[in-house]
């Protein structure tokens, strides 16, 4: 017979296996210890939480990652029961973990953070558990108790935090995710978007927000609203203010904020439709 998965567990931390009869006299059987994997990429963040954990016996270690290729790997061999997960991480993020192994199937998860208003507020918001740095012993255990207890839910969290609202154009969000922090944009409010290689640039008022997309998926989730008037540019066409010819292939293209672009030839039939 295979042994349970972790999270078909009774309450292990915490609180008893109360579900079996225990014979008068003999002590209950402890339970199985709450096995954890440490994502943090800074040493000096990884070993506080490596010697706060490491006091209490009820909690294993099977992992300390350095980036989110590491966490991936250690979640995907280890099946561990609870992740201590830092959004900001070099190469692959928190959430980018949580991505690559899928909301329904990742552990619990204790978010690691700096404080930032636009992160913990998201947190707070959709009831996920997070400790801050420094990390505080009471509130680090406070954390991982709640989230264990309270795992059952975390699926459902995660899409709410992480998945694009659903709903009438003018009362969807876009979920940014940007320098470890989670923006909820509507797509109006966004001007123009520049691609930076494999990161896309979002102009949104004075918000401008660097987010690893491309802009052909970026376009597709802001919706129709868009146009691409370059390969590396895309704008809101109800923010366009005038569109000045500048030879018989290239246009200018000035948006109500006051920036101006030129187009590219490729885009040049799109941009003309502008004019009309």
């Amino acid at each position: 017979m295979s042994e349970p998965s972790p999270r078909d567990r009774p309450d292990s931390f915490g609180g008893r296996d109360r579900s079996r009869k225990v014979a008068l006299g003999k002590r209950p059987p402890s339970p199985p210890p709450l096995r954890l994997v440490i994502a943090e990429d800074e040493p000096p963040a990884r070993r506080r939480l490596r010697d706060l954990l490491n006091t209490d016996p009820r909690l294993q270690i099977l992992a300390e990652c350095v980036d989110g290729a590491e966490a991936v790997q250690a979640i995907e061999d280890g099946n561990p029961d609870l992740v201590l997960l830092d959004i900001e991480m070099p190469e692959l993020d928190g959430f980018g973990v949580i991505e690559r192994i899928g909301i329904d199937k990742m552990p619990t998860v204790v978010f690691v953070t700096a404080y930032d208003h636009h992160a913990v507020r998201a947190f707070d918001l959709h009831a996920l558990d997070y400790v801050l740095k420094p990390f505080d012993e009471q509130r680090l255990f406070r954390a991982i108790t709640r989230a264990w207890d309270q795992r059952e839910a975390l699926a459902e969290r995660l899409h709410r935090l992480l998945e694009p609202s659903e709903g009438p154009p003018d009362s969807r969000r876009l979920v940014i995710r940007s320098a470890g922090s989670v923006h909820r944009l509507r797509p109006e409010d966004v001007e123009w978007v520049r691609a930076r290689g494999n990161y896309a640039e979002i102009h949104a008022g004075d918000l401008v927000l660097l987010t690893r997309e491309t802009l052909v998926r970026l376009q597709q989730r802001l919706g129709p609203g868009f146009l691409r008037i370059h390969r590396s540019l895309l704008v809101q066409i109800h923010r366009v203010v005038e569109v000045k010819a500048l030879d018989g292939s290239n246009y200018q293209v000035r948006l109500q904020s006051g920036v101006e672009f030129v187009s590219s030839r490729t885009y040049r039939k799109q941009v003309q439709a502008l004019r009309r």
